[in-house]
């Protein structure tokens, strides 16, 4: 005698009028490409909306002293100048920071006025983020479904952070674009791509020195297990290595050869921005340390605290943060069919873990977020199957509103008014509330690590 199979558990508000709309394939597509589409309107209309007014704009922050520094180059003057003059020991507000490569792309549009130079470079930076989405639609489709490619552009065509560079006319676009490059020449897989993939993130790194935190990602998901595979993936990972490596030191010699000032970067203005601040602006992991010291020694004076040293923080938490990742992806075993979104979702691990680790992160660098986002898409949502992560899911949704959220808002809500006599709570209140953002980066990083981690082979595991 055989029982009747149990009837299909009803899911959650799936019964209810317009919202089981979204429990079927063809009707999230339909919604996901309709709010796609509202997004992309109301992205042309900002872009053109801020274009009108930019001989009204304040343009001295940030774009105004990059123009300074490129006349100044033109000039046979040090852009470095008004920084150092400062005499500060670590950042400090005012002043050119960035290596003079950002300036010598923009010597052909110094001697323009502000706010015309301001525009084409602010046209460039809309067509950047076209590449970039033409980039990752190109990798990604066939690997996830219509519904999430949509609802992603949507997302980021909406992103605060995103806009924040459009705001200050900031370079955020361009190092968008040239890591989406990088991440989808990896994606392609072999020697060939990686090493151009490692030359694109070493372009990348002399822009802004971040982008070197993502250099482990050039190894495929699996180059230290020992197995029949090993030595293809290593010499994978040492080609994108030799790429990143290759590219830097042809652009640093170049740059110390015909672009002037540039010792003065490393040498002088390095050291000080590594020294980072505990300014609230700052969403990175070690102003969120320094800030604890600040505020608990403000609470608790006869514990006489003394706040560990950037660099120590700094190394701390590159072991936390790209250190597992790196094991993780290093050591992980896949499932047949999982090359992909593994290689998607560790790249995704360690772009996540640059603003997190990086010793000065304004808003505007939470940009990157975009193509970590972007590079959960088959792993989370795969054209066929089910999520590697349901958790991972989750902890994406999450990253976006906290990593969204703007930090004057956040601050307001942290500080209502000044802590004269602060206790302990009002410090955890206050630290927890002002680190949203970094609270929402953690978020997208672990979702890369979970979604990495649903990918592995289960069974091989067990054995």
């Amino acid at each position: 005698m055989t029982s009747n199979p149990a009837p299909p558990r009803r899911r959650l508000l799936s019964g209810v009028y317009g919202l089981r709309l979204l429990y079927r394939p063809q009707g999230r597509r339909t919604v996901a490409i309709a709010f796609a589409v509202v997004a992309v309107l109301d992205y042309l209309k900002e872009a053109l909306s801020e274009l009108a007014v930019m001989d009204r704009r304040p343009l001295n922050f940030d774009f105004g002293q990059f123009q300074r520094a490129a006349q100044d180059l033109s000039a046979g003057r040090s852009p470095y100048d008004v920084f150092l003059g400062m005499h500060c020991t670590q950042w400090c507000l005012g002043g050119y920071i960035y290596t003079p490569l950002v300036a010598e792309v923009l010597r052909p549009i110094a001697h323009l006025p502000l706010p015309r130079a301001a525009t084409i470079w602010l046209v460039l930076s809309h067509l950047m983020v076209l590449a970039t989405a033409l980039l990752l639609w190109r990798a990604l489709r066939g690997r996830t479904t219509t519904a999430a490619l949509a609802t992603m552009l949507a997302v980021s065509l909406l992103y605060q952070p995103l806009f924040e560079n459009f705001s200050y006319v900031q370079i955020g676009p361009l190092l968008l674009v040239i890591m989406a490059g990088a991440a989808v020449l990896h994606l392609s897989g072999g020697t060939r791509r990686t090493a151009w993939a490692g030359a694109l993130v070493g372009l990348a790194t002399v822009i802004k020195v971040t982008p070197l935190l993502a250099a482990p990602a050039l190894f495929p998901p699996g180059w230290a297990r020992r197995d029949r595979e090993h030595a293809g993936r290593l010499r994978e990972g040492a080609a994108g290595i030799a790429g990143l490596v290759g590219a830097g030191i042809v652009l640093v010699v170049a740059m110390l050869l015909f672009v002037p000032f540039t010792a003065d970067f490393f040498t002088q203005v390095l050291p000080h921005i590594g020294g980072g601040t505990t300014v609230y602006e700052n969403k990175s992991f070690p102003s969120f340390i320094g800030r604890i010291f600040e505020f608990t020694a403000a609470a608790e004076p006869g514990w006489n605290l003394v706040a560990p040293g950037s660099a120590l923080v700094t190394a701390a938490g590159m072991l936390l943060f790209i250190g597992s990742a790196a094991l993780l992806a290093g050591r992980i075993r896949l499932r047949a069919g999982a090359q992909v979104p593994a290689r998607a979702a560790a790249f995704g691990a360690y772009i996540a873990a640059m603003p997190i680790v990086s010793t000065i992160t304004w808003r505007h660098h939470l940009s990157v977020n975009i193509l970590a986002m972007a590079l959960l898409l088959p792993a989370l949502w795969p054209r066929d199957g089910g999520p590697s992560s349901r958790a991972a899911r989750w902890l994406l949704a999450a990253s976006y509103p906290l990593t969204y959220i703007q930090q004057d808002l956040a601050h307001r809500l942290a500080l209502p008014h000044p802590l004269v006599h602060p206790t302990l709570l009002e410090v955890a209140r206050v630290v927890v509330i002002d680190d949203l953002n970094l609270f929402g980066m953690v978020c997208l990083w672990l979702a890369c690590l979970l979604a990495l981690r649903g990918l592995r082979d289960t069974m091989s595991a067990t054995t």
